[in-house]
């Protein structure tokens, strides 16, 4: 029998020894997990890219605070059921780390995470042509 406090403890275990892998692989691994996947500084740049882009004021979308805490709580407990399912799928005598998780599963549910940042006061920081710029320098990279 496993208990809540054991799973919460390995969940926690598992997000601090396979971060980087799960970061790496929601952007750059396509298909196979055996395939090398993009330098961790390319990661981090789209990463932050995208965010960047979901600052951006698009007058159609004005979500308030309340439409903001219900999307977090909905893309956490994706995130957290996606952990549990594959606890009970890969499940094996005494754990160490959750298996079977990719970076691949949080793509579905990551628009979520990127709604809560849309602002429509971070609109007078940054403009369109700015991050236009960004954009080019990160193809230009690749």
């Amino acid at each position: 029998m496993f208990h809540t406090s054991d799973f919460l403890n390995l969940f926690l275990i598992t997000l601090k020894s396979k971060f980087n892998i799960y970061f790496t692989t929601f952007v750059g691994t396509f298909n196979d997990l055996n395939v090398n996947s993009l330098p961790l500084f390319s990661v981090y740049f789209y990463l932050i890219l995208l965010i960047a882009i979901s600052f951006l004021n698009d007058t159609t979308l004005k979500l308030n605070l309340k439409q903001k805490i219900v999307s977090f709580i909905c893309g956490m407990g994706m995130f957290i059921l996606i952990f549990t399912v594959e606890f009970i799928l890969w499940w094996q005598p005494n754990p160490n780390i959750i298996t079977g998780v990719q970076g691949r599963y949080f793509i579905p549910f990551a628009p979520l995470f990127f709604l809560i940042f849309n602002n429509l006061k971070a609109n007078n920081y940054l403009h369109p042509n700015e991050i236009n710029k960004y954009i080019y320098i990160y193809i230009y990279i690749y």
